[in-house]
């Protein structure tokens, strides 16, 4: 049996919007504190309750009996405070945009360009034309100000290979293919102005790659580094940021540049201690956009994803000589270049 959605107790339905919109709420922005108290103890009463406590017609009753106090609340506030009411914040935005907040299935899929090196190497490493597909779950989260909240997480799957490239590239460097596979997260926020997201964000994921190089021709010294990796499954990590607009709910373009490592050998506790550098400054950073968002909220979208692009960009340089910096270690394999996707959230 099909569940009526207005009787869907864990989703804001249409229902309650259309009820709003009957209801005529005028709301004055100096009331704006008491009301988002208002609405959120609505939000959580109504649709966060779980139903064993409540049948489905009990729900349904408490649903619209709320309604009714909610909008003579917001009604009598102003004047209650010697406002008028001059409608300046409308509650109903607000609640259409409570749906983006809802974890979707997400599938995005990219093309970009990207460049292989090594400090040590003396030849041409390849360009590589990747294609990628990533799936997983996203929201947006509103906020004050007409600001969002970028929250994702997915697994992905990559395969590159230097005829899929812009360019040949130069005639002696490295052929060879190379896939990769793993996990990451997207975070961000981003401005809200209308029916467009921008969100510059900064993403971060963990993979694992093989790559199959032609070392044919090549001096001693070089052979001797692609041999690291040839046909072995190497672990790594990459940082991107980038600019993420969304249309709507459903249809968003992305443009990022991303910059990572491909380990010849992986050391777990070198690992760990290495990587507790750019999480301890990441967390920091989490701290610090807290406070720009309560006090200059227009800034925060762009510091929070420039800083966290800095220290992590700041990192990738760091590591690209001792891949466990400060740690004395091997000198890793680099990926980076641009990026171009479309994605659509369902």
């Amino acid at each position: 049996m099909v569940v009526p959605e207005h009787l869907q107790p864990h989703r804001l339905c249409r229902a309650d919007i259309v009820a709003i919109k009957a209801l005529n709420v005028n709301e004055d922005s100096s009331a704006g504190p008491l009301n988002f108290w208002i609405r959120s103890a609505y939000l959580i009463c109504m649709h966060f309750l779980p139903s064993r406590f409540l049948s489905t017609t009990r729900r349904l009753q408490l649903r619209r009996s709320s309604l009714s106090v909610l909008s003579f609340i917001l009604w009598t506030t102003p004047l209650l405070r010697g406002q008028g009411t001059d409608s300046r914040e409308s509650l109903l935005p607000s609640m259409e945009r409570y749906a983006y907040s809802n974890h979707r299935f997400t599938m995005e899929g990219g093309y970009g360009i990207l460049h292989l090196g090594q400090k040590e190497f003396s030849g041409s490493m390849p360009q590589l034309g990747a294609a990628e597909a990533r799936w997983g779950f996203s929201a947006v989260t509103p906020l004050k100000h007409d600001l969002a909240q970028l929250d994702e997480r997915f697994a992905f799957g990559a395969y590159m290979r230097p005829q899929w490239a812009a360019s040949a590239g130069p005639e002696n460097s490295v052929q060879g293919d190379l896939w990769r596979f793993g996990f990451g997260a997207r975070d961000g926020y981003g401005y809200w102005p209308g029916n467009i997201i921008i969100l510059p964000y900064f993403l971060w994921t963990l993979e694992w790659s093989h790559w199959h190089p032609d070392a044919a021709g090549l001096p001693p010294a070089d052979s001797a580094i692609v041999a690291r990796y040839d046909s072995r499954l190497c672990f790594g990590i990459t940082s991107e940021s980038g600019l993420k607009v969304q249309f709507g709910r459903h249809i968003s373009i992305i443009a990022g540049y991303q910059f990572g490592l491909m380990y010849p050998r992986f050391v777990f506790p070198e690992w760990v201690a290495s990587f507790a550098i750019i999480a301890t400054a990441e967390g920091v950073t989490g701290v610090f956009t807290s406070g720009i968002l309560r006090d200059a909220p227009w800034l925060t979208p762009v510091l929070h994803a420039v800083l966290k692009g800095a220290f992590a960009y700041g990192y990738y340089q760091l590591t690209r000589s001792d891949m466990n910096w400060p740690l004395h270690s091997e000198t890793p394999l680099t990926c980076s270049g641009l990026k171009l996707g479309i994605s659509i959230r369902f």
